[in-house]
């Protein structure tokens, strides 16, 4: 169908932390053109990084691995689609299928990824694709993703009212990436002994499986929430705790989304500057050396009492 509003449409199948990532192009889209409809596509798994971020007005679920897999389900997939010649489509990730897509969808203009600049965040690259679109203003917004914060019933019973809680994300989908186990059983032991705060692990998977069943052999006490949150579930567990310790995954940009202060820890540095998050955009703190779990809760201390975010 046509719409009488502009349509505006992000087709992203990437990751978690990705589709977050677009947030702040959704919302110059509404500020650029009040009246409009911004609509996401994106895949079956993330679609919920999608659904509740501010400014996103209707989420498809493009499953290219299965039910729109090939070009026989694009066409199914368009068939379902009820837009048609949009006002633009940005594709912050470019793919031959994603542009044919795009063409057959139909838009006056279709805007690919940015490959100049390599300098700046992957956050900013992708709010800028509206400067192919238009002369306004674009602004690099922090990243929102709307939750109440009330917890599902099943979650309730972890949560006490006298105490003060800690999201732990230490792995992501590369070893390279991750906290080693005996920095984060430092840590948690840390967390402890020496403050009130008590921590929640939060991950999913196999590896996150493994990873937490090891802490617990290591005789590390904490709360195991490893593959029993949806993304919804995970953004209010996390809105619930006063900080969030994460490595460089999706979570960490959740965290952000949410407002949390949030410490990252990062053992690539080539990395930090497409995806750490932006200290002036949130309450974070990117920990880049001397990753020791005493200098880690001292970042951590330090976010809580509103001290300068700097790299260390």
């Amino acid at each position: 169908m046509n719409s009488k509003k502009d349509v505006f449409i992000i087709i992203n199948t990437a990751f978690f932390g990705d589709i977050l990532l677009c947030n702040s192009l959704c919302q110059n889209i509404k500020i650029c053109y009040p009246n409009s409809k911004v609509v996401f596509i994106t895949g079956k798994n993330f679609a919920d990084a999608a659904i509740y971020q501010k400014d996103v007005d209707e989420v498809y679920i493009y499953d290219k691995n299965n039910l729109h897999k090939g070009i026989f389900g694009m066409f199914k997939f368009l068939e379902e689609f009820p837009y048609r010649n949009v006002n633009a489509i940005f594709l912050p990730y470019s793919s031959y299928s994603k542009y044919i897509l795009s063409l057959l969808i139909g838009a006056k203009k279709i805007v690919t990824e940015i490959k100049e600049n390599k300098h700046l965040k992957n956050q900013h690259k992708h709010t800028l694709l509206l400067s192919k679109v238009t002369d306004k203003e674009i602004k690099n917004l922090p990243i929102k993703y709307e939750t109440n914060g009330e917890l599902p019933q099943k979650l309730e019973k972890y949560f006490k009212k006298d105490t003060k809680y800690i999201a732990f994300c230490p792995i992501s989908k590369r070893i390279e990436k991750d906290i080693p186990i005996n920095t984060a059983k430092e840590l948690i032991n840390l967390v402890n002994d020496k403050t009130n705060y008590k921590i929640i692990f939060c991950g999913a998977g196999q590896k996150a499986q493994e990873y937490s069943d090891e802490l617990e052999k290591l005789g590390c006490n904490f709360i195991d929430l490893t593959n029993q949150t949806t993304i919804p579930e995970l953004a209010s567990v996390i809105k619930n705790c006063i900080a969030l310790i994460s490595v460089d995954t999706g979570t960490m940009h959740l965290g952000c989304a949410l407002d949390i202060p949030t410490a990252v820890v990062f053992y690539e540095d080539e990395k930090i500057q497409a995806w750490g998050p932006n200290d002036r955009l949130y309450k974070s703190v990117i920990i880049n050396s001397n990753q020791t779990a005493e200098n880690i809760l001292n970042k951590v201390e330090s976010l809580l009492t509103g001290e300068n975010n700097a790299k260390g």
